[in-house]
């Protein structure tokens, strides 16, 4: 369940790609954008939406999530981070 984070994923070729972002959740506030792609979930790569759904289910509301991201059309990465709700 990835209702915390408020994103829908597609899978392309083993990369998870934000395909929408609902306003005001957490992926909002960290800074997600539509067509970002996640390659690491708390220092675990992920590959698939299940892959991110897996590491997702081990954290809880207040603790950290840092994510390596390469932003829509970018070809460098960059974290992002925030505190679980």
């Amino acid at each position: 369940d990835l209702q915390w984070v408020r994103m829908a994923f597609r899978d392309f070729s083993r990369t998870v790609v934000v395909w929408d972002i609902r306003s005001d959740s957490f992926a909002d506030k960290v800074g997600f954008s539509k067509g970002d792609v996640i390659l690491e979930f708390n220092r675990i790569p992920v590959n698939s939406a299940d892959e991110f759904g897996q590491v997702q289910s081990k954290i809880t509301s207040g603790q950290d999530a840092v994510f390596l991201v390469r932003p829509r059309g970018a070809s460098r990465t960059i974290f992002m981070a925030g505190t679980l709700p």
